[in-house]
């Protein structure tokens, strides 16, 4: 069987990134838009394909923490993290090297910097031979697309991409600002605080508004569906609501609320999947209960709130 015209192979992916275009490629967190991060043209379209603000900046993603020490300054803190994490989902913020366009950054002395934990991802790399510029391939504020289908229905099929699969994590990767004697959390993600602390030696704080700003995906509000998103800690407070609400409700819980109920399991590697579907299936609000395990989840929080923002930094929280 044919594949379809939109999806591609790694060699064919690797071939039109070396002409400068851009294609989808799947990593072990979600599908990310790719292109030579050396190319100012080809940043730009990542921009222009994602409505991205062009303030926010993008994450480089390399083979290895040798390709990194081409685009950004790897201190011995760095690679003492590259070597506990990568390939895998921790971004590195260092002091950023010439040799990529300055769009990725956004204007800023630092650049974001990653491994991917995906063997088409590196397959690529390596055939390119140069760092790739990678945001999610979703519309920017949209849910990130976790699988190739999810990158075709965003862009009708205008991008191409490399189908490989479901994205096994399903959240973006953790970033953190690496300085000598601490490590600034710029976004939650897989990889915990009591992790990063453990394997660096260093205390993990929490960044400022002006820090977080270093960070792809924390400027604006992000990871949205189109439905209204609202968060419980008490599921007797989300079942009322869920009783006295017009339209057509879904629920997202650990475990089944009860008969009556549209609901669908809260998991971090499938959240994004489901706030796509319930958009598919035009729920005019979706309910998500918190439990303490949720709540304990920092990065499958961080994600919740973003998604149920009115407004960058305003939640709806009952």
């Amino acid at each position: 069987m044919e594949r379809p015209l939109s999806i591609i192979s790694a060699a064919d992916a690797a071939e039109r990134l070396g002409k400068g275009l851009v294609v989808a490629l799947p990593t072990e967190t979600v599908y990310g838009l790719a292109a030579l991060a050396s190319s100012a043209d080809a940043v730009h379209a990542i921009y222009r394909l994602k409505g991205r603000p062009a303030d926010n900046p993008l994450i480089v993603h390399v083979t290895d923490i040798d390709q990194a020490h081409t685009v950004a300054v790897v201190t011995p803190e760095a690679r003492r993290l590259a070597a506990a994490f990568w390939p895998g989902p921790l971004t590195l913020v260092l002091e950023r090297r010439t040799g990529v366009a300055e769009a990725v950054a956004a204007g800023l002395p630092t650049l974001a910097v990653r491994a991917p934990d995906h063997a088409i991802f590196q397959e690529v790399l390596r055939a390119v031979g140069q760092p790739l510029a990678a945001p999610s391939a979703n519309p920017s504020g949209a849910p990130s697309p976790t699988t190739a289908q999810h990158v075709l229905q965003d862009h009708r099929g205008g991008v191409p991409v490399v189908d490989g699969g479901p994205c096994r994590g399903g959240l973006e990767s953790t970033v953190v600002r690496v300085e000598p004697d601490r490590l600034v959390l710029l976004r939650p993600g897989a990889i915990d605080r009591a992790t990063l602390e453990a394997a660096s030696g260093l205390p993990v704080v929490d960044g400022s508004s002006d820090a977080k700003a270093a960070s792809p995906g924390t400027r604006y509000r992000h990871y949205a569906p189109r439905a209204r998103v609202r968060l419980f800690t008490d599921l007797s407070v989300l079942l009322h609501a869920a009783e006295t609400a017009s339209g057509r409700i879904l629920v997202l819980a650990t475990i089944d609320p009860g008969p009556g109920l549209e609901w669908q399991p809260l998991q971090a590697q499938t959240l994004y999947a489901e706030l796509r579907a319930a958009d598919d299936l035009r729920v005019d609000e979706i309910l998500v209960h918190c439990d303490r395990d949720t709540v304990g989840n920092e990065a499958l929080m961080d994600r919740l709130t973003r998604a149920a923002a009115s407004d960058p930094g305003k939640h709806e929280r009952t």
